[in-house]
């Protein structure tokens, strides 16, 4: 679907004030972050763990803080070097064969990683303000058990007062791997999200690329032109 197919005033789209969000990002920023990643999580392309970045944090640090202030003045044009990620097939139960039995695991380039993840604690205490109490799966604080409760309370408000009514129930294939990014980038202008940052998000999706792991080898690069990893 075009974004030209969207009218986002009739959709009552809201911008929210998000001005404090394309700060410089800073030191404490970065190790806040790196303190939150995960110590044993399995390498990407770099093969650096958190614990790598964890301990050796003193002596990498200008290192890794020259490449994050070239990424906030949006000197990107080497960014796909640091935005690779090696996807691990995974099987999804005893026996796969094909394609649609394994699940697709993504690891990222530790910078990437940091890089992103400290855009997404800056929004953090933004999220009640963006996203509706309806939207509850993959919201920290939020759980998708609720809507279970809440579907579960109204078909029975429904049945006892003997009310017509009709529930749909939809699953979108592949949703996160669809998305086209110049949608992501309107509904984020939209919603009030500053210019910089927008620039921050379309650099980390344009210079992104992805190899399949077989038999512990990688294949070639594939770039991708809508989705998530």
């Amino acid at each position: 679907t075009s974004n030209l197919d969207f009218n986002w005033e009739e959709l009552n789209v809201q911008p929210v004030d998000l001005h404090t969000l394309d700060g410089t990002i800073t030191e404490e920023e970065v190790w806040n972050d790196i303190k939150e990643m995960p110590s044993g999580k399995a390498p990407g392309p770099d093969s650096f763990t958190g614990i790598f970045f964890k301990k050796c944090w003193a002596i990498v640090k200008p290192d890794i803080m020259r490449v994050i202030h070239r990424f906030d003045s949006l000197h990107t044009s080497n960014l796909q070097w640091l935005n690779s990620a090696n996807v691990v097939l995974l099987p999804k139960k005893d026996g796969a064969e094909g394609i649609s039995d394994y699940r697709p695991i993504s690891l990222i380039h530790a910078i990437a990683k940091i890089i992103a993840k400290v855009l997404s604690l800056r929004l953090a205490p933004h999220m009640d303000a963006l996203i509706s109490n309806a939207q509850s799966a993959f919201i920290k604080k939020r759980s998708i058990h609720d809507n279970f409760m809440y579907v579960r309370n109204f078909a029975r408000r429904l049945h006892k007062s003997k009310t017509p009514a009709l529930l749909f129930k939809l699953d979108i294939r592949k949703a996160f791997d669809s998305v086209k990014w110049e949608f992501i980038l309107d509904l984020l202008q939209h919603r009030g999200f500053p210019s910089k940052f927008r620039d921050w998000i379309a650099a980390l999706l344009c210079s992104s690329s992805s190899r399949f792991l077989l038999n512990g080898l990688p294949g070639p690069p594939i770039y991708r032109g809508r989705g998530f990893r």
